[in-house]
C-alpha cells in the first residue's frame, strides 16, 4: 500500500488510448483495456531491465516522459534492479536518502535518481566465462 509520502496520480493526457500506447485514459472495452494493461506492464518491465543493464537517471526520466504510466512505478522496484544492490541494498539506500520506497519514480528529480542508480558494491562485472 502506498504511504502518505507517495506522489498523487497525474491526470490522464489526451493521447490515443485505443492503440494501447499507454497514453491517455485506459480504454473502455475489455480488449482495449487488456491491451493497454499489457503495454503498461511491458514498459515497466523494460524499464526495470534497462536499469539492470546500466540505464542512467536521464534514461529513466526520458522513459517516464515517453510512457507516463511508467512514472507511477514504485521507486523500490526500480532501485532493486540496480546491479549489486538487490532488495535489501535498495531499501537501505532509499532509507539512507530518506526516500519513501513506495514513492512514484516520476516524483524524484534527476539528481536524486542519479544517486539511487549507482551500482552497488556487490556488482559483478560481466566479462564472460572465467575458465
Amino acid at each position: 500500500m502506498p504511504s502518505s509520502g507517495s506522489a498523487e496520480k497525474r491526470p490522464a493526457d489526451t493521447g490515443s488510448a485505443a492503440t494501447g500506447s499507454g497514453r491517455g485514459r485506459p480504454p473502455t472495452t475489455l480488449e482495449g483495456a487488456l491491451g493497454w494493461a499489457a503495454a503498461v506492464r511491458g514498459a515497466r518491465g523494460d524499464l526495470v531491465a534497462a536499469v539492470g543493464a546500466g540505464l542512467d537517471a536521464t534514461g529513466v526520466t526520458s522513459a517516464t516522459v515517453a510512457f507516463p504510466e511508467v512514472g507511477d512505478t514504485y521507486v523500490v522496484v526500480v532501485v532493486q534492479a540496480v546491479p549489486g544492490l538487490g532488495k535489501i541494498g535498495a531499501r537501505r539506500r532509499l532509507a539512507a536518502l530518506g526516500i519513501d520506497e513506495f514513492a512514484a519514480i516520476s516524483s524524484l528529480t534527476p539528481a536524486v535518481l542519479g544517486e539511487l542508480l549507482v551500482p552497488g558494491d556487490r556488482a559483478i562485472p560481466n566479462d564472460g566465462p572465467t575458465t
